[in-house]
């Protein structure tokens, strides 16, 4: 099959075609059987920068580095410099793999507009737990700020690659 980067077609029993994709996570709260995340993504390598993207400054830099990456910047076509306009404060992630699949690219942006359900028994690669100093901030960001400071004991802090087939499952 076709493969990019993270994602992979492949052709299946009667020559139907499957598309497979990495996805990455970051978990704000358990439910039965399933947990709450908001989605992380590059946007092709472009941050927040990437044309046509909806609500830009409901994002924010996510990071395992110690120290927190800039943010993007670009040239218009007629030289004007373009920077991201993140108002969210950067999520600084502790990472718990001792190899490269546990850091985060520079480009990675949290969205905070985009919650998605994942059924607790998808395998995962756990990354790591949000940086304590991080923690107020992703909870004020979240959409779901009024349950998680209710109730963060349900607050379960570890950004997960989605690894279908691979790795642990999310507990």
């Amino acid at each position: 099959g076709d493969t990019r980067e993270t994602s992979h077609i492949s052709t299946i029993w009667l020559k139907e075609k499957v598309f497979c994709e990495i996805r990455q996570f970051v978990i704000v709260a358990e439910g039965h059987g399933f947990v709450t995340c908001l989605a992380i993504h590059t946007y092709s390598g472009q941050a927040t920068l990437k044309a046509n993207l909806p609500d830009p400054q409901n994002h924010a830099v996510i990071y395992t580095s110690k120290k927190c990456p800039p943010e993007v910047q670009k040239t218009d076509e007629d030289g004007t410099p373009v920077f991201e306009q993140l108002f969210n404060d950067p999520i600084r992630v502790v990472s718990e793999c001792n190899d490269t699949e546990g850091q985060l690219s520079p480009l990675l942006r949290i969205n905070y507009t985009k919650v998605s359900m994942v059924e607790k028994d998808v395998r995962v690669l756990n990354i790591g737990i949000a940086h304590e100093m991080s923690m107020a901030s992703l909870i004020a960001s979240s959409p779901l700020r009024t349950s998680l400071s209710e109730s963060s004991q349900n607050l379960s802090r570890r950004p997960r690659r989605d690894r279908k087939g691979k790795d642990k499952s999310v507990r």
